[in-house]
């Protein structure tokens, strides 16, 4: 008898146990050796990623060198024009603009600069005993005047009577850009609150700023202070480098800054280790103020043109009870750009203002204007999505459409083309081309008018290139008019049943697109049917002018003389002469 583990089933058994620790082991190590290439290529990837960011750094610190200089001629060169011209001057506002926007680009190079100080080693605290609750609360205060601008509710909070040996300049810096973070990326109607107190229990200093509205991952918000990160919520929170030096400067003065959502509130927080002391009492500290810079950055508009847009659209509304002139609307949400906008075009144009998408669509409620001029990036509703919308709602589908972006790729351009924009002009723009832009485009509408008012619009014959949906509307129109056209009484009434709108849209489409009154829309079409039967049948004035549907014959020269300025008869003699010819 064979012995059990000298069996067939036993060997086989073996072989099965050797070939699975045999697959085992090479699983293991190739399981090994791709986690080390893996490894391998992420640590490569990341070099590669450093490096670049690096060179980016490089490139954006060599052009901030080269910047300083000309900026420096800039503002000084302002402030010089400011001081020798009277404080009453109105070119002193341009030029408040002019310093105000300077120093904010004095402010973006000097924190690039800093970043690479930082990134290289080189950035050393200056610390200063300091009233740090006298210095946040003027801080604090320097964006109170955002609260209507910006239409949020911003409160701050701060513990009086903390101490700090701190560096003011990091500090003032750390504070503006949370808070000017929170500001530019919360929406009309939101809240922000910012916050300095010491921890009881840590005793440390604590700084918040906080701002409702926003629902971000925390995988995202724990990426904000990584450099140039995007993420996948544009127009969120601000990226390239502003959170990034925020973050580099609490841990050079050795703090600790976190960011997370909660309840639809974003909320920045930083720590500071603050020893045990006691309130401000010393009157040998000296008072710490915010720079000039940011002073300047967030100064109040001197301006009285710097205004609200909902206060520009009043005055302006006011304005169109005794002015005819184009109506143009803005749809801007920096206010300084509205400004500039407005200036150029004021003297010329009726101006109205909206600071997104949404605004704009609700102003066309009220109004229909001759041109739109709109930024592609905006919170609530960007310009591709407004244009978008312009052109799908019949009442305005007709609206020239001119685009302003600082993203000029052609890519980014067909982008804008595809959402049915007429023109597209990239920031920063030249004055003169913006409005040759603008006056390009109202002309060809004003030579659509012309058309419609010297040539006939029964015979199928409009105007290449017009707007395939003004197109079938005036078709449809027509065709309603022809249809009972021997009606005396046919009017606006019989229009708005027929094509299904109200008397005011109505009137808008058919004024926007002709330049013409319900009323002389169906004169014009009656005359011109009348004019086609002079030249194509025998039928007698008499019969004509009835067939058309005027009932006073003496009206129907009166208006066929002024249309054609030649009467009836000498129009039908006439058109025979030119035929035999």
């Amino acid at each position: 008898e064979q012995y059990l583990w000298l069996t067939p089933a036993a060997f086989l058994l073996y072989y099965v146990i050797i070939a699975t620790f045999i697959y085992v082991i090479y699983t293991y190590r190739k399981g090994k050796t791709e986690m080390k290439h893996k490894l391998e290529l992420e640590y490569r990837l990341r070099l590669k990623e450093e490096k670049l960011h690096e060179e980016k750094l490089e490139f954006f610190t060599n052009i901030a060198h080269e910047l300083q200089t000309p900026l420096t001629l800039i503002m000084g060169s302002v402030e010089h024009q400011k001081q020798q011209q009277a404080s009453t001057d109105p070119s002193n506002d341009v030029l408040g603009l002019v310093h105000q926007q300077a120093s904010r680009l004095a402010y973006l190079i000097e924190q690039l600069m800093e970043f690479r100080k930082a990134e290289e080693g080189h950035l050393q605290p200056q610390l200063q005993l300091m009233n740090a609750s006298g210095f946040f609360s003027s801080i604090a205060s320097l964006f109170i005047h955002f609260r209507e601008s910006n239409r949020v509710q911003y409160t701050y909070e701060i513990e009086e009577g903390i101490t700090m040996n701190g560096d003011p300049d990091k500090l003032e810096k750390i504070v503006f850009n949370l808070l000017s973070n929170a500001f530019k990326y919360t929406s009309h109607g939101e809240k922000i609150h910012f916050r300095v107190y010491r921890n009881p229990v840590t005793s440390a200093l604590e700084i918040s700023v906080a701002n409702s509205g926003h629902d971000i991952p925390s995988a995202e918000m724990e990426k904000l202070f990584d450099k140039f990160f995007t993420g996948n919520t544009p127009r969120k929170f601000s990226s390239g480098l502003g959170l990034a030096f925020t973050k580099q400067l609490v841990e050079l003065l050795g703090g600790t800054i976190s960011a997370y959502c909660r309840d639809n509130w974003a909320f920045f927080n930083i720590s500071f280790p603050l020893p045990q002391q006691k309130a401000v009492t010393d009157i040998s500290i000296a008072p710490v103020h915010p720079s000039l810079l940011i002073r300047t950055i967030a100064k109040e508009p001197g301006s009285k043109q710097l205004i609200s847009a909902a206060a520009n659209n009043k005055s302006t509304l006011l304005q169109s009870l005794e002015d005819n002139r184009p109506i143009i609307l803005i749809v801007e949400d920096e206010a300084p750009i509205r400004q500039l906008i407005r200036t150029l075009l004021g003297e010329h144009y009726l101006v109205y203002e909206a600071a997104n998408g949404k605004e704009a669509l609700d102003c066309m409620t009220r109004f229909i204007p001759h041109l739109i001029i709109t930024d592609v990036m905006m919170e609530d509703m960007d310009g591709l999505e407004l244009c978008k919308q312009v052109k799908n709602i019949p009442d305005t589908c007709h609206v020239p459409v001119l685009m302003l972006s600082a993203r000029g790729t052609i890519d980014q351009q067909h982008e804008g083309y595809d959402a049915g924009a007429d023109a597209y002009l990239p920031k920063p723009f030249h004055n003169e081309h913006l409005l040759g832009r603008v006056k390009q485009l109202l002309s060809n509408r004003q030579r659509l008018h012309d058309y419609f008012r010297s040539k006939a619009t029964i015979a199928g014959n409009l105007p290449q290139g017009m707007d395939d949906t003004d197109r079938r509307f005036i078709c449809s129109l027509v065709e309603i008019i022809t249809a009972d056209l021997e009606n005396c009484e046919l009017d606006a009434t019989h229009l708005e049943t027929g094509m299904a709108m109200s008397r005011m849209q109505l009137y808008r489409k058919i004024k926007t697109i002709s330049g013409m009154t319900p009323a002389e829309f169906i004169r014009n079409v009656r005359l011109q049917k009348a004019a086609e039967l002079l030249e194509t049948t025998k039928l007698t004035v008499s019969e004509i002018f009835f067939q058309t549907g005027f009932n006073n014959q003496s009206y129907f020269f009166r208006e066929f003389k002024k249309k054609y300025q030649r009467s009836p008869n000498e129009y039908r003699a006439a058109n025979k002469v030119e035929s035999s010819l």
